[in-house]
């Protein structure tokens, strides 16, 4: 589970987004529901392998926050609620030495069904890397177009554990990269100096 669970009929689709990412599908209870359950572990208690009598208990105050939405695209309200944006003021004065315009996208990708899940340096220190999933089960492979805010120099294709697989054509400043349908696709990219 991703932060959300959906259930979907013919004519709607209902959305749960939480921060809780743990969750019993099935009902342990002494005298179980009949059908479907969704139980979000809210707080729960560990017990020990070596005593049996020993439970770790996680003490203090928790907070929890559920969305429920109708009809909405489920990978991006989960996504979405748990990491929201944070916002914050920066009061610096203008210098004329800055590199940067006063508004830049960090990147776009399209179709909106694919979305950049991880950006992060390589392991090895090679560049960026460019994680991409694949969200509403789209029955063909979906070109996936990348733009960051520098323009990408040289993009391969790697496996997860980024290993180079395939060097990937540029479309302009960016590149394109066939997804499979809730596939994931990684990618190290080199920018623009």
């Amino acid at each position: 589970m991703r932060g959300w669970i959906e259930m979907e009929g013919e004519a709607s689709r209902v959305t749960l987004a939480s921060e809780c990412n743990s969750a019993a599908f099935k009902d342990l209870a002494a005298q179980p529901e009949p059908g479907y359950l969704f139980q979000p572990w809210l707080l729960r208690t560990v017990r020990s392998c070596g005593d049996g009598n020993l439970f770790y208990t996680q003490k203090g105050e928790h907070s929890f926050r559920f969305a429920l939405h109708s009809q909405a695209d489920s990978a991006r309200v989960g996504e979405e609620h748990n990491s929201p944006l944070l916002n914050c003021v920066v009061e610096a004065k203008p210098s004329a030495s800055a590199l940067l315009p006063d508004k830049l996208s960090f990147g776009r990708i399209t179709p909106d069904h694919v979305q950049i899940a991880v950006v992060k340096k390589a392991e090895d220190g090679q560049g960026i890397v460019v994680r991409l999933v694949e969200t509403r089960k789209t029955p063909d492979k979906t070109p996936a177009n990348v733009r960051l805010f520098k323009p990408i120099e040289k993009a391969i294709k790697t496996t997860v554990i980024e290993e180079n697989d395939q060097d990937l054509a540029r479309v302009g400043e960016g590149i394109s990269v066939p997804i499979a349908p809730l596939g994931i696709e990684t990618l190290r990219l080199f920018l623009s100096r």
